[in-house]
C-alpha cells in the first residue's frame, strides 16, 4: 500500500479497471462507509465496495453510462452531494483521467488488489 499525506476528506480506494485492456471497462470503487468528523481523525475506515458496469458489456466502447446507485449513496436528485455522492462523483472523474492525483500517472492512480 502506497502512503501519502492526509488530505483531511473522506478517503476512496479506486481500483483498476476491469477487464484490463477493455473496450468499455467496469470501475471498481470502496467507499467510506461513514462521514470523517470536521478536522478530526479519519471515520471508523471501513469502506463498501461498487462496481460500476457498462450497461452493454465491455467488448465495446461506450462513450456514455446511465446508470442508477443505490439511494444509501444519492437519496434523490436534489441531494447529489451527499458525502459518499461526492466520493462517487470523484471516482468517475478520477478514472476519466479529468482530475489531477498525486499519481504519477493515469495507471498509477489505482490501487493495486
Amino acid at each position: 500500500m502506497r502512503t501519502a499525506p492526509d488530505p483531511g476528506q473522506e478517503s476512496l480506494c479506486l481500483r483498476a479497471p476491469v477487464p484490463a485492456g477493455a473496450e468499455t471497462a467496469a470501475l471498481v470503487v470502496d467507499l467510506p462507509e461513514s462521514k470523517r468528523s470536521f478536522g478530526g481523525s479519519p471515520a471508523s475506515g471501513s469502506h463498501t465496495r461498487y462496481r460500476l458496469e457498462p450497461p452493454h458489456g465491455t467488448d465495446r466502447r461506450q462513450p456514455l453510462w446511465n446508470f442508477q446507485v443505490p439511494r444509501h449513496l444519492i437519496p434523490n436528485h436534489n441531494d447529489i452531494f451527499t458525502f459518499r455522492g461526492k466520493a462517487l462523483i470523484l471516482t468517475l472523474m478520477q478514472a476519466s483521467g479529468a482530475v489531477a492525483s498525486l499519481a504519477g500517472s493515469w495507471r498509477d492512480s489505482f490501487e493495486p488488489e
